[in-house]
């Protein structure tokens, strides 16, 4: 068969996937049974993104938990991992130990900054479509966390009004 040369084309670097709207990026979270949601996500689920981390104030250690993000759309869980028993593929149940969720650039760097900050727990919520966020500014750090989740919280404000559009 002959191919036009038009319609061959070597494959462009630095493209992002189909699957992934213009500005948004994917951030995948480590989870277990409980931070999971007990495995019932699905992809195009929504869930809430919980931030539980401990601080010391007065010479007591505190914790403390809050919604990072709301209405974070699912984009994959997996891998599942099948049990079964001696060397075949019997599945007695499965469980997956990561959630990809679809985040703006700031909203990613918040959840990096919270993995090593603390602990992430998900929180499943009703299916609604998440609309794309700004892209950031500035880093995430221990000085500016609070602000930066100020801002993202106004940011969490404008994608939750577009749902009620």
């Amino acid at each position: 068969a002959v191919i036009p040369k038009a319609l061959l084309r070597a494959p462009q670097a630095g493209l992002a996937t189909p699957d992934v709207p213009g500005g948004l990026r994917l951030f995948t979270i480590p989870v277990d049974v409980i931070s999971g949601v007990g495995g019932l996500l699905a992809a195009d689920d929504f869930v809430d993104v919980l931030f539980v981390r401990g601080e010391s104030a007065r010479g007591e250690k505190q914790v403390r938990a809050e919604a990072i993000l709301r209405y974070v759309k699912v984009f994959r869980t997996g891998p599942e991992v099948h049990f079964g028993s001696g060397g075949g593929h019997v599945r007695t149940g499965y469980q997956y130990q990561a959630v990809t969720l679809l985040v703006t650039p700031r909203e990613a760097e918040l959840l990096a900054y919270a993995l090593e900050q603390g602990k992430i727990l998900l929180s499943k919520r009703a299916r609604a479509s998440a609309p794309e966020g700004p892209a950031p500014r500035e880093g995430v750090n221990s000085g500016n966390f609070d602000n930066v989740l100020e801002q993202a919280r106004r940011e969490e404000a404008e994608r939750i009004g577009q749902y009620r559009r």
